[in-house]
């Protein structure tokens, strides 16, 4: 049987009305990779997520609008912002500290790589433009947001990255964020930097799979490399499940 790969949607109003959506490339990243993906909206009892992680066997946290900065130490909201809607932020932090204390695989994807440093606390630039520089902005962000890459990364020999994507020393990434990564987590190593130093990737050596992305790889899954982050959740996934067994369900 496959594993199940819970998958956050993003959260927003439509024509005066909340709804739900997931981005097909998400989904299909993780179909085809060997899962079964597993959309999860904001649900509005938070406690339910305690019963998603009974049945997922790795989560992935996926891209969107910006985290509020007060949920990594910051006491004002810059200009540049664009905040997500609060049914995301209420349901999508105590998640994703609930993801990490089961020990769960997760991939973060740009959003989902600040979340999982905001709350291991770390902390983030609420914009590039304005916090680092012109230059900057103009590799991180490119108005048309095409999915083809744009700039390259450097992998971090010998960490969990490096053997995901078989040693591939630098990586051509797309450019689809003005959000970054600015203090790690106490924890967290970055296992993939720009060449003006902006964190790309980080990582937790102290968990099986724990890795998270600032760029898109499920529109850049033509190439292996990338296709291959899917790949590696897919198995951590395997064997998270084959490890804890039938009775997983029961025990939360």
């Amino acid at each position: 049987m496959k594993p199940v790969i819970a998958i956050t949607c993003d959260h927003d109003l439509r024509r005066g009305r909340e709804m739900s959506f997931l981005y097909a490339d998400y989904y299909d990243a993780v179909a085809e990779a060997g899962a079964i993906p597993l959309l999860v909206p904001p649900l509005a009892n938070a406690d339910d997520a305690r019963d998603l992680l009974a049945v997922a066997s790795a989560v992935l946290f996926t891209g969107g609008d910006d985290l509020h900065p007060r949920h990594y130490g910051a006491t004002e909201v810059r200009p540049e912002v664009t905040l997500q809607m609060e049914r995301r932020e209420r349901f999508e932090l105590p998640f994703a500290r609930l993801t990490l204390d089961a020990g769960l695989p997760l991939l973060g994807i740009c959003a989902g790589a600040q979340l999982i440093n905001a709350v291991r606390g770390g902390t983030l630039y609420q914009d590039l433009g304005a916090e680092v520089g012109a230059a900057a902005a103009a590799t991180h962000r490119d108005p048309n947001a095409p999915p083809h890459a744009r700039h390259e990364v450097r992998v971090a020999p010998g960490s969990l990255l490096s053997d995901v994507v078989q040693g591939a020393g630098r990586l051509m990434v797309n450019s689809i964020h003005h959000q970054a990564i600015r203090a790690l987590a106490p924890g967290l190593r970055a296992s993939a930097v720009a060449e003006d130093g902006v964190v790309e990737a980080v990582e937790d050596p102290a968990r099986p799979f724990c890795l998270a992305v600032q760029w898109h790889p499920e529109l850049l899954r033509h190439d292996a490399p990338q296709r291959r982050l899917f790949e590696a959740l897919v198995r951590a996934a395997e064997g998270f499940r084959d490890a804890a067994g039938p009775c997983r369900a029961h025990e939360k």
